[in-house]
């Protein structure tokens, strides 16, 4: 499902990633909680020309603990990430009554843009992504989708063809790119 498409679609071959990581399935990445991760800016270490690391929370099941690691961790970005790094926000969808780690992805969606660094945001229904950043993409890749909301919810991208998101079998996707939208 997603979390493939991203290991090898979107992490192979990138010399900078930065992967936010609640339930550690990056395991081919090096780890570091939010704390370490501080000391790896004080150390200049998001200043190599390659980097890989998945960054988890210190509490996966603690909600108060997990938002903010989360904080912390787009307050680590923001101070230090390289151009060209490749963020990666897993299970956007364990932030959905979080306002603080909305905004945190909102930030990042209209942010990673600015500071040239490709954004992924990954969820299991398109309606976990903040609208804010659903609205910067320039790219979206669905796998199946059945709930009205989240069809509706992917409708600007899709267009007439997001009623067949529901139809999408397992382990396939759609892709819609910003470019598209200049083509029809």
């Amino acid at each position: 499902g997603k979390t493939h498409y991203i290991r090898h679609e979107v992490i192979a071959n990138r010399p900078r990633i930065i992967v936010w990581d609640p339930k550690r399935e990056y395991d081919m990445l090096e780890r570091f909680t939010p704390s370490q991760l501080a000391q790896q800016v004080q150390r200049g270490s998001l200043r190599r020309k390659e980097y890989r690391i998945a960054v988890n929370p210190s509490d996966y099941l603690e909600d108060s603990i997990m938002v903010g690691d989360f904080i912390k961790f787009t307050r680590l970005l923001e101070a230090a990430i390289q151009h060209d790094t490749v963020i990666i926000v897993d299970e956007c969808g364990l932030f959905e009554e979080s306002k603080k780690a909305q905004a945190g992805i909102s930030m990042l969606a209209t942010q990673s843009r600015h500071w040239g660094c490709p954004l992924v945001l990954s969820a299991q229904c398109a309606i976990q992504i903040p609208k804010i950043a659903r609205r910067q993409a320039s790219v979206v890749v669905s796998f199946r989708q059945t709930d009205e909301e989240d069809i509706d919810a992917l409708k600007r991208f899709f267009r007439e063809k997001a009623s067949s998101i529901a139809k999408v079998p397992r382990r396939e996707h759609l892709i819609w790119r910003e470019e598209d939208s200049f083509n029809d």
